[in-house]
């Protein structure tokens, strides 16, 4: 059952029924770049039933993200609670399977998940990530898929220091000055 909705996506919790698209996923070098360990399709169990977990105890986790049009799985953006520094803080995290970067998902979907924690779940700091800035992560590369991550942490960051959207306008998605760097 979903959720949450954008113009273009819809988003529900996962289940063991989505373990195929999950594992591949998980085991594309390219998708799993940033994080510190490659993940082979068989991690794809303990992977769902991680965020099983986390939406019994914490009430969210990382929800499976699917086009609203096919109905297909393109990722999955949610909410994990990450211990920074002895405290425990809601942070933004984000996955979109290869075949459907370059089309502004993440975007979409983390600004989502954003307004989503301000609004309904009443949150009030939730920080993003993509698996760059984890202990023992390898370096990011200065490729195009790399610097729309950047681009997107650059764009949270500047959410987090504006008010949410209101309920409903989450579909709509602030773009940010390209920048010429590089």
């Amino acid at each position: 059952m979903s959720f949450l909705e954008t113009a273009r996506l819809v988003f529900r919790e996962m289940s063991l029924a989505d373990r195929d698209f999950v594992g591949s996923m998980l085991s594309d070098p390219e998708v799993m770049h940033h994080y510190p360990q490659e993940i082979v399709k068989a991690g794809a169990e303990p992977w769902i039933e991680r965020q099983l977990g986390r939406y019994r105890r914490d009430g969210h986790g990382l929800w499976l993200v699917l086009d609203k049009v096919s109905g297909g799985a393109v990722g999955q953006v949610g909410l994990s609670m990450q211990d920074v520094n002895g405290v425990r803080e809601p942070e933004v995290g984000y996955l979109i399977h290869r075949p459907f970067w370059r089309r502004g998902l993440a975007t979409e979907a983390a600004t989502a998940v954003r307004d989503h924690a301000f609004t309904r779940l009443a949150l009030t700091s939730p920080r993003t990530a993509s698996g760059s800035s984890w202990p023992g992560a390898r370096r990011p590369r200065t490729t195009r898929s790399s610097c729309a991550g950047d681009r997107l942490h650059e764009l949270t960051r500047n959410f987090m220091r504006s008010p949410p959207l209101a309920l409903g306008d989450s579909d709509r998605v602030r773009q940010a000055p390209r920048s010429r760097s590089g």
